[in-house]
């Protein structure tokens, strides 16, 4: 019927008082085949939740050089961020890097225009404002893994 409350489940206090210092509180739920117990997340009244975008997950985005493909600087991407587009993005941050003033106080400085200055002297918020994240500072020489072949002989898997 309309507007009666369910005879099949019933909602029982959690044995310890709640804490108003905590920001969840323990709910069990007594059904005729089981007792569901959890916790819920509970939130001070007027704070909405719906009107801040959840931040965008970042992944691996390796850049290599041309002239040197075993060094890699590991940055991230948003991952909505397709990898030709980070590219094009980190080639404009690293034009206008150069053309501020500290990119222009760095050349007075001797210090060489590439890119692995670029990376290392870029400041971290204007790689976040475009979707780019720097993981190192220093790039890391690219490893190849080799694996052993072991080959098993026999019932007992002894190996040659």
């Amino acid at each position: 019927m309309k507007g009666e409350p369910c005879q099949t489940s019933r909602l029982r206090r959690w044995p310890r008082p709640p804490d108003e210092n905590e920001k969840n509180v323990a709910v069990e739920i007594g059904l005729p085949d089981r007792t569901v117990t959890s916790r819920v997340k509970v939130q001070a009244e007027g704070v909405d939740t719906s009107e801040g975008d959840p931040k965008p997950r970042f992944v691996p985005f390796p850049i290599s050089l041309p002239e040197d493909p075993e060094l890699v600087w590991v940055l991230a991407r948003r991952e909505d961020l397709a990898p030709e587009e980070a590219t094009r993005v980190l080639a404009s941050i690293q034009e206008e890097f150069w053309a501020t003033k500290n990119g222009q106080k760095l050349l007075r400085g001797r210090l060489e225009r590439s890119f692995a200055e670029f990376v290392a002297n870029v400041p971290a918020s204007t790689l976040l404002e475009s979707g780019l994240k720097r993981h190192y500072k220093q790039p890391e020489s690219l490893k190849t893994l080799r694996l052993l072949t072991t080959a098993y002989t026999g019932i007992n898997g002894s190996i040659r």
